[in-house]
C-alpha cells in the first residue's frame, strides 16, 4: 500500500518527515513505513540516507534525533545494503 502510494506521488517528503518525527524506541512502526517509502525512490534514498547519517554523526544532534535517525536508517538498511557507505560501520558502532 505504501509503495503504491509513493509511486502515485500521494506521499510527499512532508509525510515522510512526519513519520520519522513519530519514531521512538517504543514506536518503531513509523520508521519501518518511512523506510519502505524511502527505499522505493532513488532520489529519496540519496537524500534521506545522507540526512539521517548526518544526524547520527553530528555531535550537535539531540539524543532523541539520533534515536529517530538511527532507527530509520536501520530500517532502510533492511531493504538496501548501506554497509558500503564511507564510515557507516564505525559511526554506528560508536553509538553503542
Amino acid at each position: 500500500m505504501f509503495i503504491e502510494a509513493q509511486k502515485q506521488n500521494i506521499i510527499s517528503k512532508k509525510e515522510i518527515d512526519d513519520l520519522i518525527n513519530q519514531v521512538s524506541l517504543t514506536k518503531r512502526s513509523s520508521a519501518k513505513i518511512a523506510a519502505i517509502i524511502i527505499s522505493q525512490d532513488n532520489t529519496y534514498m540519496g537524500e534521506y540516507v545522507q540526512k539521517l547519517f548526518g544526524i547520527i554523526q553530528s555531535d550537535n544532534s539531540s539524543d532523541d534525533d539520533k534515536v529517530k535517525a538511527t532507527l530509520t536508517f536501520g530500517e532502510i538498511g533492511q531493504n538496501k545494503d548501506l554497509s558500503q557507505m564511507n564510515g557507516v560501520l564505525e559511526t554506528i558502532s560508536r553509538l553503542f
